[in-house]
């Protein structure tokens, strides 16, 4: 299939337009893909829709992509792998990218289907917490892996940590996991993660809580409520959570970078003749570390000195 202007590629993004996931993505996307090609995006909002919603949100996808007849899909993230991915597959060359799960156990079909193919995601919890101990020169004994209980954060204990509920980062430090969906629970083991013996906090996989009335809370209000009330000092995995009053550094896989590798998929797969076999699936796995000054000197610690593209200072 030659890449020209009848190129009609439609991207589904899992959640909305908003998140800083989705709009990196988004932006690496549009600057790898070749030119002569079509773009429309569909947003499915399953961050902030109850979950019985999603269905219909699925549903409404399904029928804008049987409406624009695209000559290839790109799917983000797995809540639109999972309810479109294997329908959407049967007549249409498709690309995925920000996946959690695990090919053959969630996604048996995708190995057998020649025209699908895409970009697996890998989160840094641990390798987060022991370069946070690298740059900084400071020692930890024990921390708190914080998770919500969205798909995305059952997939990062799952995957990215064992299943386990408590392990060891290195040879100096060892981590609880708790996994909590009640917002008002997840605040209390926050608050209470110094008395609880913890000197270090990750947090991650927060992204779709909800207070006691069911109402979506952002990333940006959870994320300034940790920066405010943490007694130790707070990682994250998340991009849009580190700021001088949210959290004080983390280590990110890259949406613009995410949003290039499916790209360039997308690019490969339309120049590739049908019968020429899968094209391989690949992992993104390269992590950047953000520092916050402003919110690591509010717990007395010094940022360390950016010495190369993989650490950044930001206020």
């Amino acid at each position: 299939m030659a890449v020209n202007a009848d190129n009609r590629i439609m991207l589904i993004h899992s959640y909305h337009q908003e998140l800083q996931w989705v709009e990196d993505v988004t932006r690496g996307i549009r600057e790898e893909l070749l030119e002569g090609h079509a773009l429309s995006i569909h947003y499915m909002d399953t961050k902030r829709i109850p979950v019985d919603m999603f269905q219909q949100a699925a549903d409404e996808a399904f029928q804008e992509f049987k409406k624009q007849k695209p000559d290839l899909v790109i799917i983000c993230d797995d809540n639109a792998l999972k309810l479109l991915g294997l329908k959407i597959s049967a007549t249409t060359p498709l690309v995925f990218c920000g996946i959690n799960g695990d090919i053959r156990a969630d996604y048996p079909w995708v190995v057998k289907e020649a025209r699908v193919t895409g970009v697996m995601e890998r989160p840094l919890i641990k390798r987060t917490i022991a370069e946070f101990i690298k740059q900084t020169g400071h020692h930890y004994k024990k921390a708190l892996i914080l998770l919500g209980d969205s798909p995305t954060a059952r997939a990062f204990h799952l995957y990215d940590l064992g299943n386990q509920a408590r392990l060891s980062v290195n040879r100096t430090i060892s981590a609880d996991v708790l996994r909590i969906s009640d917002m008002e629970s997840w605040k209390n083991a926050i608050r209470d993660s110094g008395a609880n013996g913890y000197d270090l906090l990750l947090v991650a996989g927060f992204g779709a809580m909800k207070d006691s009335e069911g109402r979506y809370v952002s990333l940006d209000e959870l994320s300034n409520w940790v920066g405010k009330h943490s007694p130790v000092p707070a990682l994250t995995v998340h991009k849009q959570a580190i700021a001088k009053d949210k959290i004080m550094a983390g280590m990110i896989v890259s949406g613009t970078i995410m949003g290039h590798d499916v790209a360039r998929l997308a690019n490969l797969m339309l120049n590739t003749p049908v019968n020429s076999g899968k094209i391989s699936i690949v992992t993104q796995n390269l992590g950047r570390y953000i520092f916050s000054r402003s919110a690591l000197r509010a717990k007395g610690i010094e940022p360390p000195v950016a010495g190369s593209d993989q650490v950044q200072i930001i206020p």
